[in-house]
């Protein structure tokens, strides 16, 4: 039965028609990354990206940096598939691109961390609905 309800909720909690649906991830903002810093969120912005289909954005708050500038996805990280296997692998992806992310870029020195320097790197085709 324990199973069973796992499974469900985990179906559950990868469809999502709208980046406000409540059974979406709250959208990750410097805010909420800094109180819930292992947390999932929902990337807001645009979701048209091509091979993809939904409408929320997934990501994990350690998959987040401050930076003036995008930048591209740091290191050889794991595969989760598309659509994504599993939120756990995501949560993997996640933890293994701060780490690629610190050692590439370093940690963000004190001014350099505000909201508008705030930015998620993106696994591909992690959309939600």
């Amino acid at each position: 039965m324990g199973r069973l309800l796992l499974a469900v909720f985990l179906t559950a909690s990868l469809v999502c028609t709208r980046a406000k649906d409540p059974a979406c991830p709250p959208d990750c903002s410097k805010d909420f990354c800094t109180a819930n810093p292992k947390s999932e969120c929902n990337i807001p912005g645009p979701r048209e990206i091509p091979g993809c289909t939904g409408q929320c954005q997934l990501t994990y708050c350690n998959a987040c940096y401050y930076s003036k500038t995008a930048r591209d996805l740091p290191g050889n990280c794991r595969d989760c598939g598309s659509p994504i296997s599993s939120l756990h692998c995501l949560k993997r992806w996640a933890k293994c691109i701060h780490v690629a992310d610190v050692k590439e870029n370093g940690k963000p020195s004190t001014s350099d961390i505000t909201q508008e320097n705030f930015k998620c790197y993106r696994y591909p085709c992690a959309l939600k609905g």
